[in-house]
């Protein structure tokens, strides 16, 4: 592992108050190697089994804090907040908080475009996961508690644009609701168009299948007026 890669990450660690000297920092350094820079050099391993690790740990830790915060939720209500306090927007962004988007290795070819979203919240489901494995899941719950503090606290929470689409169109009966997502490789981008009883509503561009989808139901609420 770079040894200057290693001496940020034990610097970034420090200013989290996650180091002592029991924690395996290879760990730490893992969660936050890209695979393009795993790729180009031998025994060195990437972050995306931690992510998926990470994922399931934030999901629990999480529902366990909504479910103590808000006792009067009903499941689909407790739903809705904890998609929005763990969705890549939020995760984004307390990942470019706390540091680690700028403290990633990637090989010098990746991320010409700047990274987005979901490769911010990637990086932090498998930070999340580094924290478990080397500090414990007490530690980690307060962690997360402490760093999604203002997304747990938050009960004005607004409808993505998905779920609105669908229970204004579903107010009259149910009905199927269709995602055609297709990559563009012209325009590097996906294309998503919302389909209902084979009438299109809308139509969204975005760098990842979800982006696309979410502005296709923006642009097909905007088709209702809404």
């Amino acid at each position: 592992m770079d040894t200057k890669f290693r001496e940020r990450i034990k610097k970034l660690l420090i200013d989290l108050n996650i180091y002592d000297e029991n924690i395996n920092i290879d760990t730490f350094c893992r969660a936050l190697t890209h695979s393009t820079y795993a790729n180009e050099h031998k025994n060195v391993k990437d972050f995306q089994y931690l992510e998926f690790l990470g994922d399931s740990i934030l999901q629990f830790l999480v529902s366990k804090e909504i479910y103590r915060l808000y006792p009067e939720y009903k499941e689909g209500r407790a739903t809705q907040h904890r998609s929005y306090a763990v969705n890549n927007k939020t995760l984004s962004e307390v990942s470019e908080k706390i540091g680690l988007s700028e403290n990633i290795l990637f090989s010098k070819n990746a991320f010409l475009n700047g990274k987005n979203e979901k490769i911010n919240s990637d990086f932090f489901e498998a930070f999340t996961a580094a924290i478990y494995l080397e500090k414990g899941l007490d530690f980690t719950d307060k962690f997360i508690k402490k760093h999604l503090k203002d997304y747990l606290l938050n009960e004005k929470i607004e409808k993505d644009p998905k779920t609105t689409f669908q229970e204004l169109i579903q107010l009259n009966g149910s009905c199927k609701i269709i995602y055609k997502t297709d990559f563009l490789e012209e325009l590097g981008k996906f294309q998503s168009a919302i389909i209902v009883d084979n009438k299109k509503y809308g139509i969204g561009f975005g760098k990842t299948k979800k982006e696309a989808k979410e502005n296709a139901a923006k642009n097909a609420l905007k088709s209702l007026n809404v």
